[in-house]
């Protein structure tokens, strides 16, 4: 696990996520006053947890159901896997475009769950995962799928609805050993913070009905912390305070020197432990919660990996995590504002003229990448291409491996099938592939731009967005010959 790339892809997520919204309520244009709406706050708790799942954690079978108001996430993820077009991210809650929850029957890109009902979608994979176990003891299974897994992703507040617990206590669910629940405990709901007693009465619900139970709850930062003289100060501190305190302490990171001494016995100690570090650091340390922690994140899922029992992981999160509104109870349906998306750019380093890249940088070194196996659909039945021979890549995705140094490197597509890289590029201007730029790629463009879709060739400015620039572009390659 390379921790520095996939913070680089978090934070790519995370603005694209936040862009998703923003446009939708900011840029699109809106016959009405009326807000269209969108959840960054709700997004950014479950980015790390999404991030580690989707570019670490999942394999090719595994099948994910999201919660609702992380359909950004979702989406962004799915764009920078190529499942998604351009086009779709100006379409959040747009007539025919992505849906304000995560859809089967409705979204462009690849849904496993459906998650529009609150309560529905997070317990459907457990009961997939039941007909999964029936086909297997039956050899009626595809020996593919053999080792599927399945895997909720759900929100605090769900856990209020009856139909969870329905599912949790059915008896079949006993020696279902593929199923993993991850809990975002952001602790709080639509405008308040969920009492402390609360997430201790789910842990002993989950474990009655025999569920293996694990805490994500302190980062790596913590944790070295509590390996100091004193450190189980710190740890006695964050277990007793109540969630109301300690979210107002996120908005009031000033009062942490204060207010940390006054929350143990022992408060010189506490005074003494924290002397070492700044505000930033000491901010930094206090806000590491395991949700927000691939090291944590790492440890708990390899955990779940081994239980022969269904697994739940309480992600302790930050509602609004790395957003101006961190820990108000206020913030569900908080945007950002211009002054704060731009703050938010120079934080993680994007680059405002192309606000929908998917360039992530990386350190020099070398890189194992998930090379997914092509996926053939709906003409002779939906599947994936068969394995490719040991010496195109390795493991079940025929992972390729790339080492670079300070140049930028394009991982080129490989032909379907065979482990021979495709020698066909697009030309820049030749926008219906025809191997010549004439009038005809001039009219197929301006068609594109007054559709507002988006094609690579016609982007011959290579600015991400298709626009006269471009009809100008090609009109001057013609006349250049």
């Amino acid at each position: 696990m390379n921790i520095k790339t996939l913070e680089s892809i978090q934070d790519r997520i995370l603005w694209l996520s936040i862009q998703l919204v923003n446009h939708a309520n900011t840029v699109r244009k809106n016959r009405s006053d009326l807000k269209v709406g969108g959840h960054q706050t709700s997004s950014s708790s479950v980015i790390t947890i999404l991030t580690y799942l989707y570019f670490e954690y999942l394999e090719k079978y595994d099948y994910v159901s999201i919660k609702p108001h992380a359909s950004p996430v979702f989406h962004a993820i799915q764009y920078l896997l190529g499942n998604l077009d351009k086009k779709y991210l100006t379409s959040l809650r747009e007539l025919h475009g992505l849906q304000s929850y995560p859809s089967r029957t409705k979204d462009p890109d690849i849904v496993d769950f459906s998650g529009g009902s609150v309560g529905i979608g997070s317990i459907a994979p457990n009961f997939a995962a039941i007909s999964h176990q029936y086909l297997k003891d039956h050899s009626l299974l595809n020996k593919d799928l053999n080792n599927a897994r399945f895997i909720s992703l759900l929100g605090d507040a769900e856990l209020d609805e009856g139909t969870i617990w329905e599912a949790i206590a059915d008896p079949t669910m006993e020696d279902i050993s593929n199923v993993i629940w991850i809990v975002d405990l952001n602790r709080q709901s639509l405008d308040r913070i969920i009492p402390f007693i609360r997430v201790k009465t789910w842990r002993q619900m989950f474990e009655a009905n025999g569920w293996n139970v694990i805490d994500a709850k302190y980062g790596k930062k913590l944790e070295d912390v509590f390996n100091l003289p004193n450190g189980e100060l710190m740890k006695n501190a964050i277990d007793d305070m109540p969630n109301e305190l300690y979210q107002r302490l996120l908005r009031k990171s000033e009062a942490l020197r204060e207010w940390l001494p006054k929350s143990v016995k022992d408060s010189l100690s506490m005074e003494k432990l924290i002397s070492d570090f700044d505000e930033e650091q000491l901010y930094d340390i206090f806000s590491n919660l395991g949700g927000h922690d691939f090291y944590c994140l790492d440890k708990s899922f390899k955990q779940a990996s081994k239980s022969k029992k269904p697994t739940v992981i309480f992600a302790y999160t930050l509602k609004g995590w790395n957003l101006p509104s961190v820990g108000d109870p206020q913030n569900h349906s908080v945007i950002l504002n211009e002054s704060q998306i731009n703050e938010l750019a120079t934080n993680l380093n994007i680059d405002n003229d192309n606000i929908w890249s998917v360039t992530i940088p990386l350190e020099p070194g070398t890189y194992t990448y998930k090379f997914r196996n092509g996926f053939y659909d709906y003409w002779d039945g939906p599947g994936w291409e068969p394995d490719l021979p040991a010496e195109c890549g390795f493991g079940a995705w025929n992972d390729r491996q790339f080492t670079f140094s300070n140049t930028d490197l394009v991982l080129g597509p490989y032909y379907f099938g065979s482990c021979e890289l495709s020698e066909y590029n697009d030309i820049l201007g030749d926008v219906n592939a025809d191997g010549i730029i004439n009038v005809i790629d001039i009219v197929m463009t301006v068609n594109l731009i007054l559709s507002n879709d988006y094609d690579v060739a016609g982007d011959v400015n290579e600015d991400g967005q298709l626009n006269i620039l471009d009809v100008v572009a090609l009109v001057n390659i013609i006349l250049s010959n």
